[in-house]
């Protein structure tokens, strides 16, 4: 019996021991990331808006798959899956951009974690490839959100003849080439290689022409006469030249026409290498002090010399500073147009007569380069004080008006009357 009974403490022991273990194994859990560093790897230097980057993964011991997350950088966007994306367009101009993302656990505790975006090349080409943000677009189809090998040369066939010229014209769809604007080099740099499918029975001499070949500006564009590879010999300036149009010839070793010249469209991508610049450094305007909430008195203007309609030209404004500072956040500014408004009651030109507002314009809807102003406003008066009148002389004492003299006449005294 007393076996028995020490058999059956040592297995209740045993149990207490397990489940202590079970518990203390499940109370172990710290949420969190699963990694301190997250790596998306790209095959672009320009990133699109929508563009699927991959996932981060957090725990937050309570088994929930959705979590609030925020990206610090607003053209990046983390999905409650923990799915990265795209906001808006992004361009790698150092080969990767790195930022942070937070994420909020059951108990509304913070957690951040780094994540780095980098531009994936093949080691034996990735030095040069990191220095080359251009990108090459010959109309063919790629699968989105799939990271890919960097192609071999691009190769251009000359269109081939079917009823003449003029209606291969009309079926030819003209070969894009995009290069973005301020590549480094080194230089020259290799674009694509043209080919005719006579080389295999004649030896052909390749050349271009064209606004950037053999006209100004001169050389900008150069081929090899054998192969028919096409160079770019220095950095584009999207501002000064948005777009080329070129054309490519083959001839025989003797100087025969082999092929009918074939278009070439190079496009230069905008790089956001400009920052907005003001009309001007000061803006004048003026409100009356007994003006409306939202009456609109006054606008700023920036421009950005970036490709129009383009998110490297898209300009946003926000005041930076008011002075003084009451009324507390007395006006406020369309980000869009750059009017400004009143924003708040309280404007008294006897007290504060002038107000000076910092403004700021950042490109890239608001997240890139900047430019700064200041608008000057001057409150005017609303007449809303009631006319006093000022006693400028003294009170003069009450004086009785005299009466006129009058002449008076008397009779001579007679002592015997009349």
């Amino acid at each position: 019996m007393e076996a028995c009974r020490y058999l059956r403490l040592g297995a209740i022991i045993l149990v207490l021991q397990t489940l202590s273990y079970t518990v203390s194994e499940h109370t172990s859990c710290t949420p969190g990331f699963d990694s301190e560093l997250y790596v998306f790897k790209v095959d672009r230097v320009n990133l699109h808006i929508g563009r699927r980057l991959g996932k981060v993964v957090f725990n937050d011991c309570t088994g929930r798959t959705q979590t609030l997350f925020n990206s610090v950088d607003k053209r990046f966007k983390v999905d409650m899956d923990g799915t990265l994306t795209l906001k808006r367009q992004v361009t790698l101009h150092d080969g990767h951009k790195r930022f942070s993302v937070h994420a909020w656990d059951s108990q509304g505790r913070k957690h951040t974690v780094a994540l780095r975006v980098e531009l994936d090349q093949p080691r034996h080409n990735q030095h040069q490839h990191l220095h080359h943000p251009h990108q090459v677009d010959l109309l063919q189809p790629t699968q989105p959100n799939v990271t890919e090998a960097v192609p071999t040369v691009p190769v251009l066939l000359f269109p081939k003849s079917f009823g003449g010229l003029r209606r291969r014209k009309r079926d030819w769809i003209i070969p894009v080439i995009k290069i973005a604007e301020n590549t480094r080099g080194p230089f020259p740099e290799l674009l694509v290689q043209i080919k005719t499918s006579h080389s295999k029975e004649l030896k052909i001499v390749y050349s271009i022409t064209g606004a950037g070949a053999d006209q100004p500006p001169l050389n900008l564009f150069t081929i090899d006469a054998e192969t028919g590879t096409l160079y770019i010999t220095q950095p584009l300036d999207r501002e000064k030249h948005a777009h080329y149009l070129l054309f490519a010839h083959a001839v025989s070793v003797g100087g025969s026409k082999v092929e009918d010249p074939m278009e070439l469209k190079v496009i230069v991508i905008d790089q956001n290498d400009n920052k907005p610049v003001f009309a001007q450094n000061h803006f004048l305007g003026s409100v009356a002090e007994a003006s409306k909430i939202g009456t609109e008195f006054m606008e700023v203007v920036a421009t950005d010399a970036d490709e129009p309609k383009n998110c490297n030209s898209n300009v946003r404004y926000t005041i930076l500073s008011q002075d003084p500072l009451v009324p507390n956040n007395a006006f406020s500014i369309n980000p869009v147009t750059g009017k400004i408004m009143l924003n708040s009651a309280g404007l008294d030109k006897e007290k504060n007569s002038v107000y000076i507002l910092e403004i700021q314009a950042a490109d890239m809807e608001g997240w890139g380069l900047t430019a700064f102003c200041k608008a000057i406003i001057t409150v005017t008066d609303s007449n809303d004080q009631a006319p006093q009148f000022e006693q400028t002389l003294p009170p003069q004492p009450y004086v009785t008006e005299a009466v006129p003299t009058v002449p008076v006449l008397l009779f001579p005294k007679s002592s015997g009357g009349l």
